[in-house]
């Protein structure tokens, strides 16, 4: 019929011939010469917000140790640790939410650190109430798509010109269980990790060209002090005693029944900040546009 394509014209006729598979002419397979890549993420500038508790102090530690320059930034004031007592390690204390704060953070990293800058981990966080879209407030939810979503996108409008001028980099955002799943959480913070993991994909694939790498980790439950973000005792009744029975499927053995206790019951933030690590190392060369579950399974619920 005319306007038709045959399929068999789209395929190269040493394919399409009736001919036994021996007398088909086949290119020799020659494989890459192997890469060296390095264990750890070492010479590199690396951003890293929430620096100052955490599954980012964690990070920044690890980070400091392997030999990276690290600029930290936390809205709480530096940590005291001893080991980051040390010239490759930078700290500001800022509040990611004003206006015009993620470009001046990452200007005050150039001024440390020079022009290039190598890996970006957006793992500052807050949470919600657990409240519902009847209940939830206005205050409730700008300050979550403040400091989850807005904040780490911005982050990495300003970063990302200092990406190319390194010749790449790696961005790794600190997204959430409740990024993917709707049980979990109150709307605020659902719709922003759920946002942060969309964001995540599409930097992935607007760089794939320039050597720019962009995943997104999504914790379960994780024993920092995000809990301080907001007063457990107003958590909302009713979005509790729905986010509750999801929740009670992650629970180890011996965990607390009581939501306050919760945090003392479940992994440390190392869990976390060593998969960040690797993500910021050249381990993870060919990771990019991943949504990286590290809950002790909770994501196949």
């Amino acid at each position: 019929m005319a306007g038709q394509i045959s399929l068999v014209s789209l395929y190269p006729s040493h394919l399409t011939a009736k001919q036994p598979c021996s007398q088909v002419s086949r290119t020799k397979y020659t494989p890459p010469p192997p890469n060296k890549p390095r264990s750890k993420a070492k010479s590199q500038v690396i951003l890293v917000t929430g620096g100052g508790s955490g599954i980012g102090l964690s990070l920044v530690k690890t980070l400091v140790t392997s030999g990276s320059q690290v600029f930290a930034v936390d809205i709480s004031p530096a940590p005291s640790a001893t080991e980051l007592q040390v010239p490759n390690y930078k700290f500001l204390q800022c509040d990611l939410t004003k206006p015009g704060a993620p470009a001046a953070v990452v200007s005050a990293c150039v001024e440390a650190y020079g022009e290039a800058i190598h890996g970006l981990c957006n793992v500052a966080g807050v949470m919600d109430d657990v409240s519902s879209v009847d209940t939830v407030s206005e205050a409730m939810w700008a300050r979550n798509i403040g400091v989850n979503l807005t904040a780490p996108v911005f982050l990495m409008q300003a970063v990302i010109p200092h990406m190319l001028k390194a010749g790449g980099g790696s961005i790794a955002n600190v997204a959430s269980k409740a990024g993917t799943s709707g049980a979990i959480a109150g709307i605020a913070y659902t719709a922003a990790k759920h946002g942060l993991v969309g964001a995540t994909k599409n930097v992935a694939w607007r760089f794939v060209n320039d050597n720019i790498r962009c995943n997104a980790i999504c914790p379960g439950g994780v024993a920092t002090n995000i809990t301080q973000s907001v007063d457990l005792a107003k958590m909302d009744a009713g979005g509790m005693a729905r986010a509750r029975p999801v929740q009670d499927l992650h629970a180890l053995p011996g965990a607390a029944t009581d939501y306050k206790q919760l945090a003392s019951n479940v992994p440390g933030p190392e869990r976390q900040s060593n998969v960040l690590v690797f993500l910021m190392s050249d381990l993870s060369a060919e990771v990019s546009g991943a949504i990286i579950p590290v809950d002790h399974a909770w994501s196949t619920i």
